[in-house]
């Protein structure tokens, strides 16, 4: 009996520890500038070491990366260590003349373990309201839980389809409970023998900065 008990004991550590693990949330990311730098300030939640923070810049109309030289770079970049607050000084004479936040999108992209992170927004626990049905807003209890910031990014996507996306079964099984049919996206991307976005060209190198999608 004290084996089985040992035995209990020793699981149930092993799922504490798996579920103690939570990866690590990039939030609370503001950008502004001053006379003569672009300031960006972030904080992390759940640090883990091996992350690597990167400054992502892009023209809002033309999608065109702006590639930031690193002696543009001072402050917390790269690979990273555990710290209440970071950020990041980007002197305004490494970028465009017309440069401006009105123009420009700003943003530090997080990655760890071969995963891509951006900001994560806290929702917190409480009523928010939802629409029921079309004119009519109500209002639904929800535990707090965290939410990306922005869509899904080419670049986000292009690394699940680099790791074998369209090739793993379990990515495309639909949650049981949802809809009948559980195998429906498994079933889709065989029909049509698919293996990226239609309007990608694997062919070409970084795709996913000219694609028609729009978050780059």
């Amino acid at each position: 009996m004290r084996k089985y008990f040992i035995m209990i004991f020793i699981l149930l550590s092993m799922v504490a520890e798996i579920n103690a693990f939570s990866p690590p949330l990039l939030i609370d990311v503001h950008v502004e500038i001053d006379q003569e730098r672009l300031i960006i300030s972030y904080k992390i939640d759940h640090f883990q070491e091996g992350i690597n923070v990167e400054i992502n810049i892009f023209q809002k109309y033309s999608k065109q990366l702006i590639p930031i030289e690193k002696n543009a770079l001072n402050g917390s970049y790269g690979i990273i260590s555990n710290k209440e607050d970071y950020m990041v000084y980007i002197n305004l004479s490494f970028l465009p003349d017309n440069f401006s936040l009105e123009h420009y999108i700003c943003f530090p992209k997080l990655t760890f373990e071969g995963r891509i992170f951006y900001e994560m927004l806290h929702v917190t626990k409480g009523k928010h309201p939802a629409v029921v049905e079309e004119g009519v807003i109500g209002f639904e209890r929800i535990g707090e839980f965290f939410i990306s910031k922005f869509e899904v990014s080419n670049e986000q996507f292009a690394a699940f389809i680099q790791n074998d996306g369209y090739e793993s079964y379990d990515y495309w099984k639909v949650k049981e409970g949802l809809m009948g049919n559980t195998e429906v996206g498994w079933f889709f991307q065989g029909k049509y023998f698919l293996n990226s976005p239609r309007e990608w060209d694997l062919d070409i190198d970084e795709f996913w900065e000219t694609a028609p999608s729009n978050f780059i």
